[in-house]
């Protein structure tokens, strides 16, 4: 009998890949990604937004909920031929710093400093250069409705073009580069024609390639799964349906930085733009210094927290603290987790032999602009107001801008 139809996804490791199991060593496992794609798929589906999104989303990866069972797709992982290891060791970014005492810039310690923790420090991961296949076998193809197979493919596609896994995905760890893309087994003829519409992204070599790619399959979407509601829009209606979570609306953008030779200081230009721009915004500790001094609801929230929740701020000279956000619940009945993903990402590219940090903004609730913010001390709770008025004047907004070179 044929093999059953299979999605493959070569992938090279760039940097290098924090993921494993509860012993903290590296191990590739396919729960892992299985994550990453639902998330992804979340991301292009713009009818998720809707009231039964949530079955669409759950019919394709699998759910708990009555009628739902497992994923339509299994997935398989063949792993490198030889593993290599990977401990991460400060001092291999030494040649980064600039700066001294509090004005010390390291831009690869400040996106890796939970590597360097006391409980970290045994920790392995997976070293760039690591090559392994991700494969989505789908045993029931012939019974998956068209709009399953976008789905299928627009997750794996997503994955292979902006994806990261593993602990810091977000701040450039683990990036993920498409080598080879394809199919293979039974039914590929009536999956092709879906297959070919997106760009090859194992095939993308220059800045122009990816950015020509992105922009390309984002249309592809637009018009398998619809467009994401604005939620500059006025209307109530609107903003009531449009999507909190990190998505591929219209506010969603790239910024190709300058390649480097190696992905260190690749990671460590990113790493180091964020940073200069993090310091330079002084009111978040004043703010939450006084708030430390009299805590109280309407206080406002600090800039920072549209970076992504939860932030915690500790001060050494405040007993009071840890002061410690997180989302705001909009009412009781309201389902939100305490974890809201930055919508800001970072991830490192190949392209021939050099290595360029990819910067990406998510559309989405802003924390601190579109999503309240609630500050827990000491067991208490207390509702912050938001930090600016509008998406465009949060900070993250303003440091993207800042890369586009938009803002001075």
């Amino acid at each position: 009998m044929n093999e059953p139809l299979k999605l493959e996804v070569r992938f090279l490791l760039t940097t290098p890949a924090f993921l494993g199991n509860s012993r903290q060593e590296a191990e590739l496992r396919p729960q892992s990604f299985k994550g990453l794609l639902r998330h992804w798929y979340r991301a292009v589906d713009a009818r998720l937004t809707d009231k039964r999104g949530g079955k669409r989303e759950d019919l394709l990866w699998g759910g708990t909920t009555k009628g739902m069972g497992q994923s339509s797709v299994l997935l398989r992982i063949v792993p490198p031929k030889k593993t290599i290891l990977y401990r991460w060791r400060r001092e291999e970014f030494g040649r980064f710093t600039s700066g001294s005492g509090k004005n010390t810039i390291n831009g690869a310690w400040y996106l890796g400093y939970p590597f360097a923790m006391k409980g970290n420090r045994n920790r392995t991961a997976l070293a760039p250069g690591t090559l392994f296949t991700l494969q989505g076998v789908v045993p029931r193809a012939p019974a998956m409705e068209k709009d399953q197979v976008r789905g299928v493919l627009a997750s794996f596609w997503l994955l292979a073009m902006l994806g990261s896994c593993g602990s810091r995905s977000r701040r450039g760890f683990g990036s993920l580069q498409a080598v080879e893309w394809g199919l293979a087994g039974r039914e590929v003829a009536r999956w092709q024609d879906l297959f070919s519409r997106l760009p090859d992204p194992s095939r993308l070599n220059t800045p122009s390639d990816w950015q020509e790619g992105l922009r390309q399959g984002r249309e592809v979407f637009a018009d398998w799964f619809g467009r994401f509601p604005d939620r500059s829009d006025s209307s109530d209606s609107t903003k009531r349906k449009s999507a909190c979570h990190p998505h591929l609306g219209k506010r969603f953008e790239i910024v190709l930085m300058d390649p480097a030779t190696d992905w260190q200081t690749a990671l460590a230009r990113a790493g180091e733009a964020m940073q200069r721009f993090r310091q330079r915004r002084s009111p978040d500790y004043t703010r939450m210094k006084d708030f430390l001094a009299s805590p109280r609801d309407g206080r406002k929230a600090p800039e920072r927290a549209s970076f992504g929740l939860p932030l915690t701020f500790r001060y050494s000279h405040y007993p009071k603290g840890p002061v410690e956000l997180f989302p705001q619940r909009p009412h009781s009945a309201a389902r939100l987790p305490d974890r809201f993903a930055s919508l800001l990402g970072i991830k490192i590219i190949r392209l021939g032999q050099r290595f360029c940090p990819l910067v990406y903004r998510m559309d989405g609730a802003v924390p601190g602009t579109d999503l309240a913010i609630r500050a827990r001390l000491k067991g208490r709770q207390y509702t912050l107001l938001n930090a600016s008025d509008s998406a465009s004047d949060s900070a993250m907004y303003k440091f993207f801008e800042q890369l586009q070179g938009r803002r001075p």
